[in-house]
């Protein structure tokens, strides 16, 4: 993770405290896709509180309805509710001010464009060509490890 020690400590309080977290919540006119939701967790579910990340986990990932997860943390319905959206907002504030997961996305596509182009130059019959695309292939190839 990038912010680490002070940073961090400043970070989270400035996060949990903007109008931008406690305004916004998931409604089912607003639905974000489980797997956009399951990326922004990857990213930013460290800032997320124990409960938020075990709420997230098993509604996102283990796919438990509301009550069940209350069921399974003893916890009320809307309890669970309240923590995934606080959760769910967080990440996506925290994705909005930073753009991590957006700049990623950006360059895998701009790194597969690359292998493309490569793979094509690749081919060329020229070997200086040929194997100045080959290092650019393993070097792309990298990038999207």
């Amino acid at each position: 993770m990038i912010c680490q020690g002070k940073v961090l400590d400043k970070l989270l309080p400035m996060l949990y405290d903007t109008p931008g977290v406690k305004g916004k919540t998931l409604t089912e006119e607003d639905p974000m896709d489980a797997l956009q939701m399951t990326l922004l967790f990857d990213y930013y579910g460290e800032l997320l509180t124990d409960r938020q990340r075990m709420c997230f986990d098993l509604r996102h990932n283990q796919d438990l309805s509301l009550a069940e997860i209350a069921q399974e943390l003893n916890v009320s319905r809307q309890g669970v509710h309240d923590n995934l959206s606080r959760a769910e907002a967080l990440l996506i504030n925290m994705e909005e001010k930073t753009g991590c997961v957006r700049r990623d996305l950006q360059c895998r596509k701009a790194a597969h464009q690359i292998m493309l182009a490569a793979s094509k130059l690749a081919e060329n019959e020229d070997q200086f060509v040929s194997d100045l695309a080959q290092q650019i292939l393993n070097l792309a190839g990298e990038l999207e490890e």
